[in-house]
C-alpha cells in the first residue's frame, strides 16, 4: 500500500510532461516564391486591348493566377495583358494596368498556397501542408500561410503585406500558447523575408520568430532571370501552348524579375553570362544587357527598388537554415545567341550546377550570413532534387519535422 501511494504521484508527473511535449511545437507560417499563390483580378472598364475578343470589363473577380484558360490559343495575349505592371517612370511606380484592380485572397490560409488555380488543377505547396497536417498540425491555426503580390519588388510590395505579416505572425503566437513561429519560404519568399526581418526590431525578432527555414531561395539571383529580359521566359510545360514573347512584356514589368536578376555576390564581375557571337555581357554590365535586348527603362528602374546585392547585406537576426537542391549540369548558366536572332530566339544554353532553376552559386550564398549574425546558420544540399521538387521531398519533410516538434 505505501509504496502505491509513492508511485502514483511519480506516474502522474511524468503524465503531464508527456502532453506537455506532444503540443509544444512551433507554429508554421509558409511564405511562397514567385508565382506560389494566387491573385485575383476584377476588370473595371479596360480602354485598350490586345485583342478585340478581349474582355475589358468584369462583373466579380476572377482567378488572374493561375487562370486555366490562359494556355489556350488566343487567350494567352488577354491575360499577360491583364498581369503586367504599368510604369510611371515620372514617379518611377508601378500599378496595374488601366482598369484591371486586383487582389490575394485567403491571407492567412493554406489554400492560397496549396493550389494555384482555383478549383485544385495546379498543385504548389499542397504536399508539404498535408504532411504537417498529417504530423498533427491544425490547417489555418498551427499552420498558416502569407500570400503576397509576387510581381513586385520587396519595397514596393502593395496591400501593406509587411504589417499584415507581422499581425499574422502575432496573431499565430497568441493562437499557439505563446509559441515561436517557425517561417519556412521557398524561392523568391526567402528574399520576401530577408527583407521583413530587416524591418522589425530584434527584441520582436527574440520574442515571435523560432527560425527560419529557407528552401530554394535565389540569395544571389539566377542567370535564367537574364533570359527573362531577352525572349521571355515559359516552363518547358507549356513551350507548347505558349509563346514566350506573348508573355514577355508582362515578365519584364515585374520588379521582382529585377530582383532576382544575377548578383556580384554570387559571380564575378567579370563572369559571362550572355553571348551574341562575338559580343559578350558579363555580371558587371546587366544594365548594357538590358539597354541592348531593348528595355532601357529596367535599368532606370534597378537603380530605384531594393536588389539582392543591397538584400545580402542584410542579417536576418534569427537563426536560419538553408535548404537547397543540386542536379549537376541542369541550370543554365549562359545564354548563346546569334546576330540575327538577338534578343527573341536564343540558339542555345550552357548549363551548369544547381537546382533547374537557381545556379549553386546563389544558393549557397546563405552561408553569408554567418559572418552577418551570432545566430545559428545551417546550410543542407539534396543532391538531385529539383527548385520545385523540393516542395515534395518527404526526407526533407521530415527534417524539418524534428526542428518544429
Amino acid at each position: 500500500m505505501q509504496w502505491i501511494s509513492n508511485s502514483f504521484p511519480t506516474f502522474f508527473i511524468v503524465l503531464v510532461i508527456v502532453v506537455d511535449v506532444s503540443i509544444a511545437k512551433s507554429p508554421i507560417i509558409l511564405i511562397p516564391g514567385t508565382g506560389g499563390n494566387r491573385l485575383e483580378a476584377k476588370l473595371t472598364g479596360k480602354k485598350w486591348k490586345p485583342a478585340w475578343y478581349c474582355l475589358s470589363s468584369t462583373i466579380t473577380f476572377y482567378t488572374l493566377w493561375f487562370d486555366l484558360t490562359a494556355p489556350f490559343p488566343g487567350f494567352t495575349k488577354c491575360w499577360a495583358d491583364n498581369i503586367r505592371l504599368e510604369w510611371d517612370l515620372e514617379k518611377m511606380t508601378t500599378s496595374d494596368v488601366q482598369g484591371v484592380e486586383t487582389k490575394v485572397p485567403e491571407f492567412g490560409r493554406t489554400e492560397s498556397v496549396e493550389y494555384l488555380d482555383s478549383v485544385g488543377v495546379i498543385p504548389y505547396m499542397k504536399s508539404l501542408v498535408e504532411y504537417f497536417v498529417t504530423m498533427g498540425y491544425e490547417r489555418n491555426k498551427e499552420i498558416r500561410a502569407a500570400p503576397y503580390d509576387f510581381r513586385y519588388s520587396p519595397d514596393t510590395t502593395p496591400h501593406n503585406y509587411f504589417n499584415e505579416l507581422k499581425d499574422l505572425i502575432e496573431e499565430t503566437y497568441v493562437l499557439n500558447n505563446n509559441e515561436a513561429v517557425t517561417l519556412i519560404t521557398h524561392s523568391y519568399g526567402g528574399l520576401m523575408t530577408l527583407y521583413f526581418l530587416n524591418k522589425v526590431s530584434k527584441s520582436w525578432k527574440k520574442k515571435f520568430i523560432k527560425q527560419w527555414i529557407a528552401l530554394a531561395a535565389p540569395f544571389g539571383g539566377s542567370i535564367l532571370e537574364t533570359l527573362v529580359y531577352a525572349s521571355g521566359f515559359v516552363d518547358k510545360k507549356l513551350e507548347r501552348v505558349i509563346e514566350p514573347l506573348d508573355v514577355r512584356a508582362g515578365q519584364r514589368s515585374f520588379t521582382s524579375n529585377l530582383v532576382l536578376l544575377p548578383s556580384r555576390f554570387a559571380w564575378s564581375d567579370d563572369y559571362v553570362f550572355a553571348q551574341i557571337s562575338n559580343k559578350t555581357f558579363i555580371i558587371s554590365n546587366i544594365s548594357g544587357y538590358l539597354d541592348q535586348v531593348g528595355f532601357h527603362e529596367g535599368t532606370l528602374m534597378m537603380e530605384q527598388i531594393v536588389n539582392n546585392t543591397e538584400l545580402m547585406k542584410m542579417s536576418p537576426g534569427v537563426p536560419i537554415s538553408c535548404f537547397y537542391g543540386n542536379k549537376l549540369n541542369s541550370t543554365v548558366n549562359r545564354l548563346i545567341f546569334d546576330k540575327s536572332g538577338f534578343p527573341d530566339h536564343p540558339i542555345g544554353f550552357e548549363y551548369g550546377h544547381g537546382d533547374g532553376s537557381v545556379n549553386l552559386e546563389s544558393l549557397v550564398l546563405c552561408e553569408m550570413f554567418a559572418d552577418l549574425q551570432k545566430e545559428n546558420v545551417t546550410i543542407h544540399e539534396l543532391p538531385d532534387v529539383g527548385h520545385l521538387d523540393i516542395l515534395e521531398n518527404e526526407e526533407l519533410f521530415s527534417t524539418i519535422e524534428s526542428m518544429v516538434i
